[in-house]
């Protein structure tokens, strides 16, 4: 049996955090022996162990971190580990060190174009390191690996796109007044909702602007966002929203682990994001048969085949994101159409079980030859 070490900085939620998550327990199943080094406890720490992965604590220090680097050799030798595999720009650039000291080879998965912003500093240093330690660099999106095309950091031979996948049976067309419900809303009302940590990157600004002006066209709606809430923005976003007039008619819950009964009570799915690497979300909102407005903001036009199964604004602009809305619940027929398309969609394209495959291929072949032989450049 293959064994694969998964190495993540991060505790989670999130996109890239639930990926780590579904590939842990997808290669389990597949044969794999998955384990995952974690900095500490959090969101991902006890889900793996609700599905009995067990973590292994690698708390990371900076700005390098020696005994973080240690830490993860040593794991490497003492689990006897076949194929290493990071996510995110810092553990890659441990992972490759890891790769050329220990002779396994390595993986890395970058999941935003924040991951760019990571390597700013030291930058020459940190891509030369990775070049040198890195079998495969694999990007979610074609979006996102053009845009780390552009700046010529490792030969394009290299690179490889897996867009993320979901487990699609935990995700229904079928409606849920729960959430309706829990809120205290009428039926007659319109809940347009979104998925996402707060963070500057998720357009959330955008979102509430758009939300005051349908709010003097529809008086009906109502929004609301899942996700955890950063303090700081958190702030800035709730004095925005009460500042716009919308303290009674948009909602923060927080951090949900209901995602898919979320999904079930909304009427329409909104993404707002300034940037995604991929937008793991808008694939759920397809799964959950939601007629979906996202923004051109990386991923979310692939997924969404440049507008032919949802409609497309340009970030940063509210006008524009509630005129998209407002047309399009003004269209059932097209609505419909939309909500049709998107269970096949995201069974066909962005099934779990094809991300898991398509890694395990390029684990195997990792595994099985030689590091200048199988990858060149």
């Amino acid at each position: 049996m293959r064994r694969v070490l998964q190495v993540i900085s991060t505790t989670g939620p999130g996109g890239g955090e639930t990926i780590a998550v579904e590939l842990a327990t997808g290669l389990a199943r597949a044969g794999w022996e998955s384990f995952v080094a974690l900095p500490g406890p959090g969101w991902i720490w006890d889900t793996l162990v609700s599905r009995g992965v067990s973590p292994q604590a690698t708390p990371l220090g900076g700005p390098f971190d020696l005994r973080y680097l240690l830490k993860l050799i040593s794991l490497v030798r003492r689990l006897r580990i076949d194929v290493l595999h990071t996510h995110f720009f810092t553990p890659a650039v441990y992972g490759a060190v890891v790769g050329r000291l220990t002779g396994i080879p390595v993986i890395s998965t970058f999941h935003g174009v924040w991951d760019l912003e990571e390597s700013r500093r030291f930058r020459r240093v940190k891509w030369g390191l990775i070049r040198g330690g890195t079998n495969r660099l694999v990007f979610v999106s074609e979006a996102l690996r053009g845009q780390f095309a552009t700046m010529n950091l490792v030969s394009g031979d290299r690179m490889e796109v897996v867009p993320n996948g979901i487990v699609l049976e935990a995700f229904s067309p079928d409606r849920d007044s729960g959430l309706r419900q829990e809120l205290g809303l009428a039926a007659e009302t319109v809940l347009i909702g979104a998925v996402g940590n707060v963070r500057p990157a998720k357009g959330y600004a955008t979102f509430l602007r758009a939300a005051a002006i349908l709010r003097e066209r529809h008086p009906n709606f109502r929004f609301v966002v899942a996700g955890d809430v950063a303090k700081g923005l958190g702030t800035e976003l709730d004095e925005l929203r009460r500042s716009l007039g919308l303290a009674d008619t948009f909602r923060f819950l927080g951090f949900r682990e209901d995602v898919s009964r979320f999904m079930r009570g909304l009427d329409l799915f909104v993404q707002p994001s300034d940037s995604e690497g991929f937008s793991l979300t808008v694939v759920q909102a397809l799964a959950s048969g939601l007629p979906i407005v996202a923004t051109r903001s990386g991923g979310p036009e692939e997924i969404l085949g440049g507008g032919e199964h949802g409609v497309l604004v340009e970030p940063r602009n509210p006008g524009q994101l509630a005129d998209a809305i407002s047309e399009l619940w003004a269209d059932p027929v097209r609505r419909e159409k939309f909500a049709q398309q998107g269970p096949a969609l995201a069974r066909t394209r962005y099934d779990a079980t094809r991300m898991v495959t398509d890694y395990q291929r390029l684990y195997a072949r990792a595994a099985g030859v030689p590091r200048g032989d199988a990858f060149p450049g």
